[in-house]
């Protein structure tokens, strides 16, 4: 997984302002956003795909920015079959039943298949 920068930016400094994210949006960074203690890596997400059955941790996935204006930034499967999981907008309207909200922001398993989250506990 190549990661890049995720800027997150709280409009104008109102606090009701909504966030904007700069492309692409990680989960583990909605994570440390969202001050979850511990925050979880793409390396202990792990799911499969529906299409290929290929256990995966999202580490392992292709990341891009999505083209649709609430979705941010989409996890593909390591075989490119489909996506997996995508960050987006707390607004958007198609989120599905499964999605986490952090804040402003959704963490959505958009492939409806079991996820796995490896946590270690000091």
């Amino acid at each position: 997984m190549q990661l890049a920068r995720t800027k997150l930016e709280s409009g104008n400094g109102a606090q009701d302002a909504p966030a904007v994210a700069l492309h692409p949006l990680l989960v583990s960074e909605l994570m440390k956003s969202a001050k979850i203690d511990p925050f979880l890596t793409e390396a202990q997400i792990w799911t499969h795909c529906p299409d290929c059955l290929r256990l995966q941790s999202l580490s392992e996935a292709t990341i891009e920015p999505a083209d649709d204006p609430q979705v941010i930034t989409r996890y593909w499967c390591l075989n490119g079959c489909r996506a997996l999981v995508v960050t987006a907008y707390a607004s958007w309207p198609q989120a599905p039943k499964n999605s986490y909200r952090l804040r402003d922001f959704l963490f959505v398993n958009v492939a409806g298949t079991l996820m796995r989250f490896h946590v270690s506990f000091a």
